[in-house]
């Protein structure tokens, strides 16, 4: 019997040996990227729903790169994500987020 991540919901084994933990009972690795700071799963829920949303209206307007990573940026919308070791992070920031650089 797969294990479902009760976050996205996803049921993909190998990825679900639920080795990470929220607040109040285990979840997936990607989801735990989301915010691992122990929330609770509701709270990540609503941190997932957002991040989708952000996932499905993004569209690269520009990259900038540097030396160990490259931001891709969404002018338009006004958000970003990292890209580090050719690998693309799961979250999709938005630029009022940023408190300081």
């Amino acid at each position: 019997m797969a294990k479902i991540c009760p976050v996205c919901e996803a049921t993909r084994a190998p990825l679900l040996g639920l080795l990470q933990h929220a607040k109040d009972g285990p979840i997936c690795p990607g989801c735990y990227q989301l915010s691992p700071k122990m929330e609770s799963i509701q709270t990540l829920k609503q941190f997932w729903e957002i991040n989708e949303n952000r996932r499905k209206k993004f569209v690269q307007t520009l990259s900038i790169e540097g030396l160990a990573s490259k931001v891709i940026i969404d002018g338009q919308n006004r958000l970003f994500y990292f890209v580090t070791d050719g690998k693309a992070g799961n979250n999709r920031y938005s630029f009022s987020e940023i408190t300081g650089y």
